[in-house]
């Protein structure tokens, strides 16, 4: 209870740093270590753009093709990236070097964060490459992929409510598909096959 009334404090006064977020959404995680499980990325990802308001920075011109040679392969190396992360144990370099941006950041205001494009950069390219990571999850299995096959086991077993594995779902820390959607500002339907509406 002492915690939550100090991230409180923390908000109000904008001071909520990016490391604050970190240990308010994974319980005992190393800070240096990239999440294995694209999901728990994806999660952290979207809680530091959303409660920053980094996330409004997709459509001001920000460039997130800089670790690319160009826009058009940004596009191809996330999907390439995304799919390389499902089927590894290990975060792919791009991913890691996202990560240690990130982490480089770790006593950054979240208020700030906004003003740093190569940290927002960062946590949206790193936030992409998760999605790509995840695509098709909750659709029905069509093909025998592994990782899908994990990924409806995990949301079997926590009653459809989360895709992480490190991060539990509470008040304070899940985001719904709809705020998520909400953040990229594109209208997406997400169909969950065992979650009731």
């Amino acid at each position: 209870m002492k915690s939550n009334v100090k991230k409180r404090e923390k908000q109000r006064s904008g001071f909520l740093r990016i490391v604050d977020v970190f240990h308010d959404v994974f319980d005992d995680a190393d800070y240096a270590d990239v999440p294995a499980w694209p999901p728990d990325a994806f999660c952290f990802a979207a809680a530091i753009l959303h409660q920053s308001g980094a996330y409004t920075r997709v459509s001001s011109g920000l460039d997130l093709a800089s670790d690319f040679k160009s826009r058009q392969a940004r596009e191809k190396n996330i999907e390439t990236t995304g799919k390389e992360w499902r089927t590894s144990k290990n975060a792919p370099p791009l991913v890691i070097k996202w990560w240690n941006t990130v982490r480089n950041a770790s006593q950054l205001p979240l208020s700030s964060i906004v003003s740093h494009d190569a940290l927002t950069a960062a946590l949206i390219n790193l936030l992409a490459t998760a999605d790509e990571a995840c695509r098709g999850v909750g659709m029905s299995l069509r093909e025998e992929d592994p990782f899908l096959t994990e990924a409806e086991f995990v949301l079997e077993n926590c009653d459809n409510v989360t895709l992480c594995k490190a991060i539990h779902p509470t008040p304070n820390t899940s985001l719904s598909f709809r705020v998520i959607s909400a953040l990229f500002s594109q209208k997406l339907t997400y169909y969950w096959p065992h979650c009731k509406d």
